[in-house]
């Protein structure tokens, strides 16, 4: 299979080299549109049938005989001859003549993937579009697609806590927990992540973008809240990040992400809870980065009163 050539591979590759996603470039077609008419019109062929995205898709899985096609897609022998045919013309599928299976060829396995991509954009764009401009895509490789299961648990600008309790309860039923913070409120209930009755659980971190740095220093009840939550630890569990975030992540034990945005309505707060293994990825590696580039809270020096 062809190594597909997607925004998911530059901004791994960004991450494997500890690279800000913000350096790498986006994709963009490299000359007018009318150059691309016939890519265009090839790309319509594709996605205006369902049966021939499902025929790549059952192939990038591995070859099929055209029996278990025609099983699979429930397509007629006329409708799955006619479709292989110009998928072959099109060589974007290879037949075997010595024991008649089908399979995907590079460039066929590039464009189902890119295709499949598109359908997870559109897909999430439409059923969450009511939160999706609040949402930080792009931020450190973030991809909408990425959210395609994901679920919105907290929509609520009648009720601006309720997000916070729905990260809180979360959060208490877990065993380690790592946070990107913009804010500071309800930090002791945040930080039930910090707090176990028998002290700070090891694994438990919190990375304070500059505004939330800010806060914990120069406000004396925060200051004393996460001293006092640091003085347990045998390491550092507050960190500084020098930039603001754009929303708070949550990975809580290193399987489920929620993502806590604000809309432009004051009160707006919505919360997305995702297990998906590429967002969980995105969460680690995103926290791993910023928490590599911040200093422990207690480093930070507090600005001289006036």
């Amino acid at each position: 299979m062809g190594e597909p050539k997607s925004d998911e591979r530059v901004y791994s590759i960004a991450a494997s080299m500890n690279l800000p996603a913000e350096e790498t470039d986006p994709v963009h077609l490299d000359g007018p549109i009318s150059a691309y008419s016939t890519a265009i019109e090839d790309v319509a062929f594709l996605i205006r049938s369902q049966h021939r995205i499902h025929i790549l898709q059952l192939l990038s899985e591995g070859p099929q005989t055209r029996d278990a096609l025609l099983t699979a897609t429930g397509a007629s022998r006329v409708t799955l001859s006619r479709i292989l045919s110009d998928l072959e013309d099109r060589n974007w599928i290879d037949r075997s003549y010595e024991n008649g299976e089908l399979s995907i060829t590079d460039v066929g396995a590039a464009i189902y993937e890119e295709v499949a991509e598109l359908i997870e954009t559109v897909h999430v764009g439409n059923e969450k579009s009511h939160v999706t401009g609040q949402l930080p895509i792009g931020w450190r490789g973030l991809q909408l697609r990425h959210l395609v299961d994901s679920e919105v648990v907290v929509d609520d600008a009648a009720d601006p806590m309720a997000a916070s309790r729905a990260v809180a309860d979360a959060i208490a039923e877990s065993g380690s927990v790592r946070v990107l913070a913009s804010t500071v409120t309800q930090l002791s209930m945040k930080n039930g992540l910090a707090s176990r009755r028998n002290g700070v659980r090891p694994d438990d971190q919190v990375v304070f973008d500059a505004d939330a740095t800010e806060v914990c220093l120069e406000n004396d009840s925060v200051t004393e809240q996460w001293t006092a939550l640091e003085s347990t630890a045998e390491t550092p569990t507050f960190f500084s990040y020098d930039q603001p975030f754009p929303c708070e992540v949550y990975l809580v034990d290193d399987r489920t992400v929620f993502l806590m945005t604000w809309g432009k309505t004051e009160g707006a707060t919505t919360v997305i809870k995702s297990e998906n293994s590429r967002v969980v990825e995105w969460a680690r590696v995103t926290f791993q980065n910023l928490r590599s580039e911040s200093i422990a809270l207690l480093d930070c020096e507090r600005a001289p009163s006036t």
